[in-house]
């Protein structure tokens, strides 16, 4: 049974209307003014020490600055705009919006909370610019696949790199977390293969925490191949199926599938080139370089004058594609 609301006369089940409620059950009954402190460069917030995303983390930053009442049910904070420049120290006004019920009506109430935030550089982004190091990351071989899979890892792990020094057949790149080094060079010789070495050097003493501080280096030597390729290694031939760990190849003489380890400069790439085939039996292509027909040491349907890729090793062919 519905009656008029004391307050405004509209019709309501409870004692007062939707309207009425937050003036007569607040759901909030007591604000205290918030406090932040910002990076100015990464645009994160400071969290119980540690440094954590602005957007994700601003309820967990102002719920405590809210006392509800037992009939709030939820709080949504209202992303406020921020001066993010160094040394600003500046006052914001935080639009949080309550939900709750009472007497089975459920209604909403809007309060805006002082925030008072200043603007400095969290520990890594201090590191910016400067020869920092905890370690050392040295790719060999890298390929633009390898280079964005590292610039990936880095940003998700808020890694910062403060030198890269470019060589002949790779390059080093000095990181700001010893403890990354480690990581991304297994996360890198996970999804790529290679050849892995990594080890710690004392380098310094923490006197404050009695902790004998460490540098990783680590190498790791990217094949000089990749899947799809044809490759001599311990003078096998292989179809190259996959890269991890262990190589995944094709053996294509006998047809099985087989794992390695890569070790840097055992394996020679076979040159590839296009051809066509000018026999079906027995199975013959024109060699691309001496033009002379070749059974190919691998067998595949083919028709007639049909043009196929093939991997060169001397005298011998092998079929790629077709």
């Amino acid at each position: 049974m519905e009656l008029p609301c004391p307050k405004c006369g509209k019709q309501t089940s409870g004692t007062f209307c939707k309207d009425c409620l937050p003036a007569e059950q607040p759901l909030v009954e007591k604000i205290k003014p918030g406090k932040l402190t910002g990076c100015c460069i990464c645009k994160k917030i400071k969290l119980s020490g540690t440094w954590k995303d602005f957007s994700n983390n601003l309820p967990k930053a102002l719920s405590h600055c809210l006392k509800l009442s037992e009939d709030a049910t939820r709080v949504e904070f209202q992303e406020p705009t921020l001066e993010w420049k160094p040394g600003i120290q500046k006052t914001a006004e935080v639009l949080a919006v309550v939900s709750g019920e009472h007497e089975g009506i459920q209604y909403e109430e809007e309060v805006l909370m002082p925030v008072e935030y200043k603007m400095t550089a969290c520990d890594k982004c201090k590191k910016l610019g400067t020869t920092y190091f905890e370690g050392v990351l040295q790719i060999r071989n890298e390929n633009p696949a390898v280079q964005a899979a590292l610039k990936k890892y880095l940003h998700e792990h808020d890694v910062i790199c403060t030198k890269k020094t470019p060589l002949p057949n790779g390059t080093d790149y000095f990181l700001t977390d010893t403890r990354a080094v480690g990581h991304v060079a297994r996360t890198l010789h996970k999804e790529f293969g290679g050849e892995l070495k990594i080890n710690a050097q004392h380098f310094s003493q923490d006197k404050q925490r009695s902790k004998v501080l460490y540098r990783t280096n680590a190498l790791l030597a990217i094949p000089e191949f990749s899947k799809g390729d044809i490759i001599l290694y311990n003078e096998i031939y292989y179809l190259i199926l996959g890269m991890s760990a262990k190589i995944k190849g094709k053996n294509l003489l006998t047809g099985e599938t087989e794992s390695f380890q890569y070790r840097l400069g055992e394996a020679h790439v076979l040159p590839i080139a296009t051809t066509k085939v000018v026999n079906t039996n027995p199975l013959e292509v024109l060699h691309p370089r001496t033009f002379q027909a070749r059974t190919p040491e691998n067998t595949m349907d083919v028709t007639l004058d049909q043009e196929v890729t093939v991997a060169v090793d001397n005298d011998k062919l092998f079929i790629k594609t077709t």
